[in-house]
């Protein structure tokens, strides 16, 4: 592969990096609203964590949010290879296949 093929898998691992973090966003995002539906199904009972019996952390629903940490350092990653276009890519994965 010769001095591109590093260049090729880097970029290649930021971009499934940048799919990857917004793929956990958007499951965070969903598991938030899957709580508030069930919290609202069972408000009569005190809401799900009282009607599941469930105290302190055994509660909590905890899904972090690593979008921001990830896009910041994508971006950082990202700008020495800007320089290099689709079309030198093309040309150079060619070449070394």
């Amino acid at each position: 592969m010769g001095l591109w093929g590093p260049v090729l898998h880097f970029h290649a691992n930021t971009e499934a990096l940048s799919l990857l973090s917004n793929v956990a966003k958007n499951h965070r995002a969903v598991l938030t609203k899957h709580e508030i539906v069930l919290d609202y199904l069972f408000a009569a009972e005190g809401g799900m964590c009282a009607a599941l019996n469930l105290t302190g952390s055994q509660c909590c629903v905890l899904a972090p949010d690593p979008y921001d940490n990830i896009t910041k350092q994508v971006s950082t990653w990202k700008r020495p290879a800007d320089g290099v276009t689709a079309g030198q890519i093309e040309i150079f994965t060619s070449i070394h296949e």
